[in-house]
């Protein structure tokens, strides 16, 4: 659905419009892109705690949520965009230009203080911070776009004038956003359809969209895995 379509009536907008029984003046354009933001962000929050080998992006983004900066010798803090909402996966061009992996780590996990994992040199390892990435070791070198962060980030958001924009995600979830437009509304105004839109938005976001996202990598074969568990 287009953000706002008022030449036949089938946009978000109009949907909502149609759930309410409202106009662009008893429900002006302002509140609404602002409710399909909250509900685009709800979405994204849903998807990213249920999506699994085939992570989700916005369709709306034209580049790759790939993010690439300079490594500089001596600095070990690097920081992150606010839009990255998940690290996938962090990658370094060494002193020899050659791509490695960083490992994963956390100072939660470390009986030893990450300092003592080397104070200058290649880094092999990282650990997420607040906003920012940190290098362990720091690196005792310069390299232009030496380090590369995978990432998810938020959805692409609308603004009250748009019109043909649409939401990035998949068409059949077009209508939960909708519905969650029309819920403060309806539930502001005392609205009798108040308890069918909220059972039906509770189906979307405990059944079909964790669904939806759990399993669509079905070109993949699933494995089993175990947990080892000590009784001593």
């Amino acid at each position: 659905m287009d953000f706002n379509k008022t030449s036949d009536g089938s946009g978000l907008c109009q949907e909502v419009d149609g759930i309410c029984g409202t106009n662009t003046t008893s429900y002006p354009l302002v509140d609404k892109a602002r409710r399909a933001n909250m509900a685009l962000s709800r979405f994204v929050g849903l998807v990213l705690s249920s999506d699994n080998r085939w992570q989700f992006d916005d369709t709306n983004y034209t580049d790759l949520p790939i993010g690439t900066t300079n490594l500089v010798s001596g600095q070990g803090d690097y920081s992150l965009a606010t839009s990255m909402l998940k690290i996938l996966k962090v990658e370094m061009l060494d002193s020899n230009g050659d791509l490695t992996t960083l490992q994963p780590i956390d100072i939660t996990d470390q009986s030893e203080p990450l300092e003592s994992i080397g104070t200058s040199g290649t880094p092999k390892y990282y650990d997420k911070h607040a906003t920012s990435v940190i290098l362990y070791p720091t690196p005792n070198y310069n390299s232009t776009n030496g380090l590369k962060v995978y990432y998810q980030r938020d959805a692409s958001y609308f603004v009250s004038t748009d019109t043909t924009k649409k939401a990035g995600i998949p068409s059949i979830f077009h209508e939960y956003i909708a519905l969650k437009m029309a819920e403060p509304y309806i539930r502001d105004k005392s609205k009798d359809n108040y308890v069918s839109i909220r059972n039906e938005i509770t189906k979307y976001e405990e059944e079909r969209i964790p669904e939806f996202y759990a399993k669509r990598n079905k070109d993949e074969r699933a494995i089993l895995t175990g947990k080892v568990i000590d009784y001593n």
